[in-house]
């Protein structure tokens, strides 16, 4: 009588590979929306927090220099050379005159219909945003 060796086999059979992947794939469909949710509203936050500090910065400089306005520009140069640039494309426009302050967010950022846009009136103190309603996962800022 012929005697057979059982021979271990080392490694993983094609099956067990295949569910570990197919495992794998059903975490990635659950965990790549979620971060792409979260890299959006993260590009809102920072935007609107951009702005507040602009506006707040517009505000202090009003009442440190009796009105004058002539500073005003320069503080929000220095803020946007800190923040680097316009993190998301964003755009922020002073306009002295008006003592107006409009920042701009393209939709590309969070899946709107039109751009963000957010205008601080320094003269009363108030701010507008648009599109009504604003984009999800943003932060209401409308003063009343």
């Amino acid at each position: 009588l012929p005697i057979y060796k059982i021979k271990k086999e080392k490694g993983f059979i094609l099956i067990e590979l295949l569910v570990v992947v197919g495992i794998l794939g059903i975490l990635m469909l659950l965990a790549v929306p979620r971060y792409m949710d979260s890299t959006r509203v993260s590009k809102l936050k920072v935007f609107e927090g951009n702005f507040r500090s602009m506006m707040f910065s517009i505000n202090s400089s009003l009442s440190d220099n009796n009105g004058a306005t002539a500073q005003i520009a320069g503080d929000i140069e220095k803020m946007l050379k800190a923040s680097k640039g316009n993190p998301g494309g964003a755009t922020y426009v002073y306009d002295p005159g008006t003592l107006t302050l409009t920042a701009t967010l393209p939709s590309s950022n969070f899946r709107g219909s039109s751009d963000y846009v957010l205008t601080y009136h320094a003269t009363t103190m108030k701010v507008t945003q648009s599109p009504n309603p604003i984009p999800e996962g943003a932060t209401v800022l409308v003063q009343n």
